[in-house]
């Protein structure tokens, strides 16, 4: 038998419910007939939800990248490329962002395969380009720094270590960062 009031199972017997003190000899008729309270249902353990797996990430071989796999990436992310030979006679590449010329030059090598990169951007101001607007960028933006040329024409670069672990998605990133702070700094200073 079992407790009209609380559910409680009760001795044959027992005339009051020893959980709750509720009358029993007056559902005892009813109780026969019926069943057992249903046990409380437990609520499944929830299963642990399998996330995909992220993409493998692809790495820059050791030693950094070549100048033409630089150039690879580059058209890969939609850049036009342009091989250049500087002053050094060392080859360099040249792009556009922002409606900017850009340079990037290799560093650190070991051979063909270099560890390094440096993106920079200059800008014609005929020499009217004030110190202290190099000094407040610089004391404003960590990334990617500022200085004037012989000429006192602003220039921004940017430097970036290819390895060891470089990936190529964590260079897309930088060089994500280096085209918004390029934006930053041509609107600031009103260089387009």
């Amino acid at each position: 038998m079992f407790c009209p009031r609380c559910g409680s199972e009760a001795l044959p017997n027992q005339t009051f419910c020893a959980k709750c003190g509720a009358s029993l000899a007056t559902a005892e008729n009813v109780q026969a007939a019926a069943p057992a309270p249903a046990a409380q249902a437990v609520p499944p353990v929830p299963r642990a939800i399998a996330l995909p797996s992220p993409a493998p990430m692809r790495t820059i071989p050791d030693g950094g990248l070549t100048i033409e796999e630089m150039a690879a990436w580059l058209d890969g992310e939609g850049y036009a490329v342009k091989f250049v030979i500087g002053e050094s006679g060392n080859r360099h590449i040249e792009t556009s962002s922002q409606g900017s010329p850009i340079n990037i030059f290799l560093g650190d090598c070991k051979g063909e395969r270099c560890a390094a990169l440096e993106f920079g951007a200059g800008f014609s101001t005929h020499g009217k380009f004030d110190i202290s607007q190099i000094n407040g960028w610089n004391y404003d933006n960590r990334w990617c720094r500022a200085y004037c040329d012989s000429d006192k024409d602003p220039w921004l670069k940017m430097n970036i270590d290819l390895w060891p672990g470089g990936t190529y998605e964590a260079l897309s990133d930088r060089f994500e960062i280096w085209n918004r702070t390029l934006g930053r700094f041509i609107e600031k200073y009103g260089l387009r």
